[in-house]
């Protein structure tokens, strides 16, 4: 970092800026007027915050997927190296994993004196300054796990994340935050839980019974106190390994842990004609003195549960927002049964199998990006995906529940995406009581519907941005083709058109579907030139020839499922320039 290109009275946001610009263009990419904006807002806040200026707010930052989020962050802190008073306060960035501190690390590439990390049992905890100088240290890596349980109900009394004697100022938390962690598990799994540890834990597993018994008088909507005795017995169970714990799927594991967490405090019960009683609530308040905070999140636009914190709480504030162009991308889409169920059914998965399997064999040489449900004992897409086709392909696997924040495949053009990551209806309900902070059974229907449809709008922009189109150039997404299997309730078109602003959405169906209007007047046309001899066909003449004059709108009708099908179905290829007529 070269010191000298800047004068003693330039700020912290200048200099911060000019890094920026200067990295961003070193990527082939620049601001345009609409993301300048939304990341001068950023960079004013991360500088007021540094100088304790900020108010005792949250600040949602939402830049979509590519624009430089990180890159921003990483511009401030060595604007603030250049200036001279990087150790004036403390800064404290958390993320998700160890693997993103890593990566942080590794590209903001600080001299060992400016930073340090505080992780659970990792070697990490070495970096920088290590254990012994972290108090020292500037910038301070964590992760959301580790401010959590360290913070308990006050953010001042965790002394492990200060600064020289006191909180850092600046406060970063990159990805989704909530005031409270949200639970949800069903009351069939803890009583297979109960029945697996009844041999070995007969005491808890009375008391248990007896609260499983008390559940089953309840209707929907009730609010249900988990014992405090009950619920620290069985977070005391797994934390000593107690005898029958190693008998427990890694299912009943976690809804055990759940329940412990759940000591002393209040649930909602849901009812389910499909997956029966569940209960749902908070537990692990974020803590108030953590404020103020920025968080960092792409998918911000989209969540319902930061419009329901701010109007309940009060304490969230929206930076200006900064969305992609997302003209390059186009999405076939084919509306029907999509979920495990339906793929575990021998007939519905085979032949959404199958279609995909022909999908990714029209494109052998290239790579491709699959996202679905994790495997089990019982469904395996990768596997099923693998043995209909009927030669090998380059393909990726991501299963819904990592599909965030993995930047692994952002050079695959060509996406699957089968299914949606849903949520139980509990759920969605321990969502609105962790934004708004009501206790539990005063649930809003209408509102639990809309953080229903915008989860699976933040989920499907995550998971389609593991691909191409994270390679954003100037605010416009990278080039990327996705087939979307979804189901047809709630209706996905307008929902992935909110959250891709601009792409195409193709209705893709695999039955064999004609031709019509204007796409049936080039399909004439060039079989017609084929049959007259003619090997190829350049686009901007087949335009003229059908007396079509804008590029667009000729790009548009090339870009189409159907047209695409229509092609393989002929024998016709489509390049960069012009259409192949014969092999």
């Amino acid at each position: 970092m070269n010191q000298s290109l800047y004068s003693k009275s330039s700020s912290n946001f200048d200099i911060c800026k000019d890094i920026l610009v200067k990295s961003l263009r070193d990527f082939g990419s620049s601001l345009t007027p609409a993301i300048e904006v939304s990341f001068d807002s950023l960079i004013r806040k991360m500088d007021e915050g540094f100088k304790g200026y900020l108010k005792p707010s949250f600040y949602l930052s939402s830049l979509d997927t590519g624009m430089g989020k990180s890159l921003c962050i990483k511009s401030f802190i060595k604007s603030l190296i250049i200036s001279g008073s990087i150790k004036d306060a403390g800064i404290l960035i958390c993320l998700q994993t160890k693997a993103e501190i890593k990566t942080f690390i590794d590209d903001c590439r600080l001299n060992e004196e400016h930073f340090s990390v505080l992780v659970y049992n990792d070697p990490l905890n070495n970096e920088g300054r290590g254990e012994t100088g972290r108090e020292e240290a500037p910038v301070l890596f964590t992760t959301h796990k580790m401010v959590r349980s360290r913070s308990g109900m006050s953010f001042a009394g965790a002394k492990d994340f200060y600064y020289r004697g006191k909180p850092r100022n600046l406060r970063i938390w990159d990805e989704s935050l909530l005031p409270a962690d949200p639970v949800s598990f069903s009351i069939d799994t803890l009583a297979s839980v109960a029945s697996v540890l009844r041999p070995y834990e007969n005491q808890f597993v009375g008391e248990m019974d007896s609260f499983l018994k008390t559940v089953g008088w309840h209707k929907a909507d009730d609010a249900i106190m988990v014992p405090d005795k009950l619920g620290k017995w069985a977070a005391g169970i797994l934390s000593s390994g107690g005898r029958g714990v190693e008998k427990l799927s890694d299912r009943q594991v976690n809804v055990l842990e759940q329940f412990g967490q759940c000591a002393g405090r209040e649930l909602t019960l849901s009812i389910s004609a499909k997956t029966g009683r569940s209960l749902s609530g908070v537990v692990s308040d974020l803590p108030a003195d953590l404020a103020p905070a920025i968080i960092l999140d792409a998918s911000g636009r989209l969540k319902a549960t930061y419009d329901l914190w701010e109007q309940r709480r009060g304490n969230l504030v929206r930076l200006r927002p900064a969305v992609n162009d997302y003209s390059n991308v186009t999405i076939n889409l084919w509306k029907t049964k999509a979920g495990k169920d339906a793929l575990e059914d021998a007939d519905i998965g085979r032949a959404i199998f199958r279609q995909i399997a022909k999908v990714i064999e029209a494109k052998p040489d290239e790579r491709w990006l699959i996202v679905s449900f994790k495997p089990n004992d019982s469904l395996d897409v990768l596997e099923e995906v693998e043995a209909s086709m009927s030669v090998p392909v380059a393909l990726e696997y991501v299963h819904w529940g990592r599909h965030c924040a993995v930047n692994d495949y952002a050079d695959i053009r060509n996406i699957i995406i089968i299914g949606s990551w849903r949520y139980p209806q509990g759920a969605y309900k321990a969502l609105y009581q962790a934004a708004t902070g009501e206790p539990a059974g005063e649930d809003n229907k209408e509102a639990v519907s809309r953080i229903s449809t915008s989860e699976f709008q933040a989920n499907f922009l995550q998971a389609f941005m593991r691909g191409h189109g994270r390679r954003s150039i100037s605010g416009k997404a990278g080039e990327c083709t996705a087939y979307v299997v979804a189901s047809k309730s709630p209706n996905p078109t307008p929902l992935i058109a909110k959250a891709l602003p601009g792409c195409i959405i193709n209705e893709w169906s695999p039955v064999p579907i004609g031709l019509t209007g204007q796409a049936k007047q080039i399909a004439d046309h060039l079989l017609a030139q084929r049959a007259a001899g003619v090997r190829t066909m350049g686009k901007s003449a087949l335009g003229s020839a059908v007396g079509i004059r804008y590029k667009q709108q000729l790009s548009t009708l090339f870009r189409a499922y159907r047209f695409q099908q229509w092609l393989e179905d002929n024998g016709i290829k489509m390049t960069h320039r012009e259409f192949v007529l014969t092999a």
